[in-house]
């Protein structure tokens, strides 16, 4: 409980696995290679730290479930999606990185993003869908980029102060939530590109 955790070798999960702290106070996880998801993943109450510069701190495969946590990562992703999967988050999970983006997804099945607070989500997957998450710009770069394929936001607060909301090259159906910017231009979609707005807000 409370303690600091430092591991130098690769974690891979092919079952179900828990890293919590149960202490109010929680500690910090730290990891210098990424962690591989296989199966389904379970954070609370912890920091999870990559001191690499040059690894993400998870790569995933399945599905993610992550309360009152922090993500952290140098240049690589908080967060490197690769396969279909139901990711989910609570309102106190949070994904940092010092890189462009902390969400990285470039699965060729659909994806369930759900919750958490992002800085910035770049898309280079065939269908992601993303509900209910706090999404702001990383520094000099978009709040989304959608590199690839479609997204679908639902529920969404993305919010930047210097880059545009979205920077769409593909497909976004934007189906609920709010969208500001104090740059010029809140939705920037390319003229080959399609975006659709749907629904009240």
């Amino acid at each position: 409980n409370s303690y600091n955790i430092t591991t130098g070798q690769t974690i891979t999960n092919n079952g179900t696995l828990t890293i919590e702290d149960t202490a109010s106070n929680h500690g910090t996880f730290n990891v210098a290679q990424t962690i591989v998801n296989n199966n389904t993943l379970n954070l609370n109450n912890i920091t999870l730290a990559q001191s690499s510069n040059t690894q993400n701190t998870i790569e995933n495969h399945k599905d993610i479930n992550v309360t009152n946590s922090t993500v952290t990562a140098k240049n690589g992703y908080a967060l490197y999606n690769k396969n279909e999967g139901d990711l989910t988050f609570d309102s106190n999970t949070t994904f940092t990185s010092t890189g462009k983006y902390r969400f990285y997804n470039d699965s060729t099945e659909e994806v369930n993003l759900i919750g958490g607070n992002f800085a910035g989500i770049h898309n280079k997957g065939d269908n992601l869908i993303v509900n209910g998450t706090t999404i702001t710009n990383p520094t000099n770069n978009p709040a989304i980029y959608n590199e690839k394929g479609t997204i679908t936001l639902k529920n969404c607060n993305a919010t930047t102060s210097n880059k545009s909301v979205l920077d769409n090259k593909a497909t976004v159906n934007i189906e609920s939530g709010t969208y500001e910017t104090t740059n010029t231009y809140t939705l920037n979609n390319n003229s080959w590109a399609t975006l659709n707005i749907t629904g009240d807000d």
